[in-house]
């Protein structure tokens, strides 16, 4: 009797699954922190911020930290172009006495 007693007991408390809380979401965020990967980082999969307890800024991030991200390859093609162009001016070689010499200016 004392184990069916029991028995109705467990089945009227809901016991937690887990001793955290799931599915909290924090800093207007709507999806959990894990729940996008890339570049071996976790991360929010609502904004792609992979800093933990951040501020969510949703499609506006995305498309924010996307442009920073096109603008930050351009310059550094404009500026291996220009690196290029300065190295191949000052790149010269010399011969004295038959022998080759190699010298940057």
């Amino acid at each position: 009797m004392l184990v069916s007693n029991l028995n109705l007991y467990l089945q009227d408390v809901a016991l937690p699954k887990s001793k955290y809380e799931e599915d909290v979401f924090i800093n207007n965020h709507t999806s959990v922190w894990g729940s996008w990967w890339k570049d071996h980082q976790w991360g929010y999969k609502c904004c792609k911020q992979t800093i933990k307890n951040s501020y969510c800024t949703g499609l506006a991030g995305i498309e924010a930290a996307e442009a920073s991200a096109d603008l930050m390859k351009a310059n550094m093609a404009r500026k291996e172009a220009a690196e290029g162009i300065l190295s191949k001016k000052y790149f010269y070689l010399l011969f004295i006495s038959g022998q080759l010499l190699l010298a940057v200016g």
